[in-house]
């Protein structure tokens, strides 16, 4: 078999090549001028924190705040004129300006210090690149199906043995995606490695569809015609997603943010569980309406098992607190906020959970009235 590019359509990468170098240039102003701002923005907070306070050089003392403005002025004029005298493309500098803008202003001033989404609101400046990039090489803007080239690489990879990557490029009204072997994989992927311990045995059982094998429980829909599946009881859209994900995006998140990341999770797994446990269980009702306790907390882990979270195999309600215990989890901080929404419903109560680990595949969470 001979690929050293794969593509849907033959092309010539002449043109985008030629501009790539002032592409570049301009990227690296602009986000550049808005590190700098940042840093000029943050620099007390950076010198009194360990991790930034000697190595950043305006919280360390080495620069002068009016230097790095000069800096910050220098790289943002010299980017954006890139993109509009070299590049042509005044969308492309407006984009700069615009993730200027917020990255610098609207995410380090503003939203940093008052909402504890920053992270993920403020991330919008971070996948900027591809689409400054996108605009001042095409002059326009797309939303390219950046997932199938994760897919196609992916299956490359798996065939072939070998580490893939990947180049966008438009060949006339058409998006086209060119895979090209590589020598050895990036540095990220040696990070994105992941052990799953050994699975418990269990003991549950559910009735089958005669035709899939599926739990009937689960009321699934598939419309394969449309790419989707249903969830009919609670009437969202379900998605395959292997455990491997979340786990190695949490772990990559703590170690360039740090553990404030967790609470976020925590919190944001329980406003989610909140509304779908409602709708499942309890008609839509409220948090501290009458609920039958023993019911509903046996229905909501019976559907853990059910979806592929986990195998609860025993619960407590003694003492105010409940506790969990829960062979092969899937993810313990998503389970806390799911259990946590589970506690604030039966018992009308805001509530957060702990756990401990009693052997590699098995968790017992604590869950508290806050």
């Amino acid at each position: 078999m001979h690929h050293p590019g794969f593509s849907g359509k033959p092309t010539s990468f002449e043109t985008s090549t030629n501009r790539l170098p002032p592409v570049l240039l301009a990227m690296f102003g602009v986000g550049g001028a808005a590190n700098c701002l940042n840093q000029i923005f943050e620099r007390h907070k950076d010198a009194r924190m360990e991790r930034t306070r000697t190595v950043r050089p305006l919280a360390a003392g080495r620069m002068s705040v009016w230097i790095a403005w000069v800096w910050a002025a220098l790289l943002f004029v010299g980017g954006s004129a890139l993109f509009v005298f070299v590049c042509g493309s005044w969308l492309a500098a407006a984009l700069g300006a615009f993730t200027v803008l917020y990255y610098s202003f609207f995410y380090t001033l503003y939203l940093k210090p008052r909402h504890h989404l920053n992270i993920v609101i403020g991330g919008v400046p971070g996948a900027m690149g591809p689409v400054l990039a996108w605009a001042a090489i095409d002059g326009g803007l797309a939303l390219p199906p950046l997932l199938m080239a994760a897919v196609i690489v992916g299956a490359f990879e798996a065939l072939e043995r070998k580490p893939y990557s990947h180049q966008w490029y438009r060949l006339g009204e058409d998006d086209v995606i060119s895979i090209r072997p590589e020598p050895s994989r990036p540095e990220i992927a040696q990070r994105l490695t992941f052990e799953t311990p050994p699975p418990k045995p269990g003991n549950r059982t559910y009735p089958r569809c005669p035709r899939c094998g599926v739990p009937q429980l689960l009321k699934l829909e598939w419309h394969p015609d449309q790419g989707i599946i249903m969830d009919t009881r609670r009437d969202v859209r379900m998605v395959f997603l292997d455990a491997y994900t979340p786990a190695v995006v949490f772990r990559e998140l703590e170690a360039e943010l740090g553990e404030d990341i967790y609470p976020i999770i925590i919190e944001s797994q329980r406003e989610f569980s909140l509304h779908h446990l409602r709708q499942e269980f309890l008609g839509g009702g409220e948090v501290g309406e009458e609920v039958d306790r023993d019911t509903f907390y046996i229905a909501v882990l019976d559907t853990l098992a059910l979806r592929g979270q986990g195998n609860p195999v025993d619960y407590d309600t003694s003492d105010g607190a409940l506790k969990v215990v829960i062979e092969n989890p899937f993810q313990e901080h998503l389970l806390a906020g799911h259990l946590s929404a589970m506690y604030e419903l039966g018992e009308g109560r805001r509530a957060e959970a702990s756990w401990r680990k009693i052997d590699p595949s098995t968790l017992e969470f604590t869950v508290t009235p806050t």
